[in-house]
């Protein structure tokens, strides 16, 4: 019992002469030593063992207080394989529900929230909002978009610390009765902060650029869905009536073989007979053909399955007379999103170029310093370095300067080409639009015409042959009308996307 209260007498009296010492230490000058006695141990080289093992004990504690700090907020690191599940999801088809609930939400200039419902016909313009909520390349824009303004974020960080430390240990047969020399200090880069105003203005803008880029090009997908629905629309008008045609002409084939294998038609009249037929046929597959591939491209477009069909309504009605040219190119350079952006990316070029110029002056940097000699000397200041741009920075200005005036050009040829696309497309809209108003009168006549044809053929009141070419003239006729209803539509689409129209004017 008494050894163990001299024992812990003892290790409280040595970590009680430890704290006199480390406060010691910290509070006196280097220069005048401070030294204890221990009593009880009776050796100050054991004291100063403890006060070491103290010391360190006390640095491990900050060192790691301080990592804990520093590592509490910073990010972590998580794995996204390209794995086979996350491609099957990819894959799969957008949940009906799903595009439902997004497209009552939808918040995307220049597009409104609207009702979708898949049990009945899908008109052109909620084609163009699925297609903007599914497009595959349109999520991969989008995720562009965030990196844009991730890279705004990072543009208003201020600029990182530099903090230095060393420690030199002397060594040789002279280095007896000195102490480690310790070196520190602090510095920050002031020329970050002169020119963090202007890479703010540059990330801004080029946020801008990108967001505007990304509206516009939902715009022009929204708008190809629409194109791609109403060429679907008009190709299986086209396909029916070349399908009846075909019938015809397969009905005509079969009896003219029946009459060439009875002698009572020649060689040379079954081939041409069958010759006709052939081309009737020939003309309904290769609507079939174009109605697949336009049906592929819109699944496509629309980011679903190329199996899938859609029921699709017809299409709207086009407005016969249209602004005249100028006035839609006045138009286009005030909403279309793509002049938009290069607006906004002209207008960081003209912020680099500013930086670039900020950046020929020497950059500044203040700080703090403190040192400590083998001898024991402790010595503290301030310090200052300087980043000497002898070079003047010149290749960044010139750079920085190439780089506007291509974005000048290219600002000035997207003008030139939209306005030669308005007035090509206004022109071929106008053709079209004329053709259409003189041919609309005879159309109810083709239709009445091919149906009686068809029945007198029928009941055998009329040759085979005769209509035949009946029926295939009222179809060309017919299928020349709804390619001019194609022609008319796509290019009243296409301007429209050239002049920047909004959803609500169409």
């Amino acid at each position: 019992m008494c050894c163990s209260r001299r024992r812990s007498a003892r290790a409280s009296w040595g970590a009680l002469t430890a704290f006199r010492m480390l406060m010691a230490s910290a509070l006196m000058p280097a220069s005048a030593p401070v030294r204890f006695t221990d009593e009880h141990a009776g050796s100050s080289r054991a004291l100063r063992f403890r006060c070491k093992t103290c010391l360190s004990r006390t640095g491990s504690w900050v060192v790691a207080g301080l990592a804990a700090l520093v590592l509490s907020g910073c990010a972590h690191y998580r794995a996204r394989p390209l794995s086979g599940a996350a491609i099957a999801e990819a894959l799969n088809d957008p949940a009906h529900a799903a595009l439902v609930r997004e497209a009552a939400h939808l918040r995307m200039t220049p597009l409104a929230p609207i009702r979708l419902d898949f049990r009945r016909a899908l008109s052109a313009r909620e084609l163009g909002v699925i297609a903007v909520l599914a497009n595959p390349d349109l999520i991969t824009l989008r995720a562009r978009e965030r990196v844009a303004t991730a890279q705004v974020f990072a543009a208003g960080l201020l600029p990182n610390p530099v903090v230095t430390a060393s420690a030199l240990m002397p060594y040789g047969s002279k280095s007896g009765g000195t102490t480690t020399a310790y070196n520190g200090g602090f510095l920050w880069d002031l020329s970050r902060l002169f020119t963090r105003p202007t890479v703010q203005r540059i990330a801004r803008e080029s946020a801008r650029a990108t967001d505007f880029q990304v509206a516009w090009r939902e715009w022009a997908v929204a708008n190809q869905a629409r194109l791609l629905a109403t060429q679907l629309y008009w190709l299986e008008r086209s396909h029916t009536v070349a399908d009846v045609a075909a019938r015809a002409g397969r009905r005509y084939a079969r009896q003219v073989d029946a009459a060439a294998r009875a002698g009572a038609l020649s060689a040379a009249d079954a081939a041409t007979a069958q010759a006709l037929a052939l081309g009737a046929q020939t003309t309904a597959a290769s609507y079939g053909r174009q109605v697949q591939r336009t049906r592929f491209a819109l699944n496509a477009v629309l980011g679903l399955n190329p199996a899938d069909r859609l029921h699709l309504a017809p299409p709207g009605p086009v407005p016969a007379v249209l602004p005249a040219p100028a006035q839609l190119l006045r138009a286009a350079m005030h909403e279309r999103l793509d002049l938009v952006a290069l607006r906004a990316a002209y207008a960081a070029s003209e912020n680099r170029l500013d930086l670039a110029v900020l950046q020929q002056y020497p950059q500044i940097g203040i700080g703090l310093a403190a040192a400590r000699d083998t001898s024991g000397v402790t010595s503290a200041g301030w310090q200052i370095s300087l980043t000497l741009p002898l070079n003047g920075n010149r290749g960044a200005i010139a750079v920085a300067r190439a780089s506007r005036a291509v974005l000048y050009h290219a600002y000035m040829a997207r003008l030139a080409h939209d306005r030669s696309d308005i007035y090509r497309l206004r022109a071929l809209f106008a053709d079209a639009t004329a053709e259409i108003i003189r041919l609309q009168p005879h159309q109810h006549a083709f239709v009445h015409l091919q149906k009686s044809v068809l029945d007198a053929s029928a009941r055998g009141a009329l040759d085979a042959r005769a209509a035949l070419l009946m029926v295939l003239s009222g179809a060309q006729a017919k299928e020349r009308f709804n390619s001019l209803r194609m022609l008319q539509a796509q290019s009243y689409i296409d301007l429209m996307v050239a002049s920047g129209a909004r959803w609500r004017r169409l």
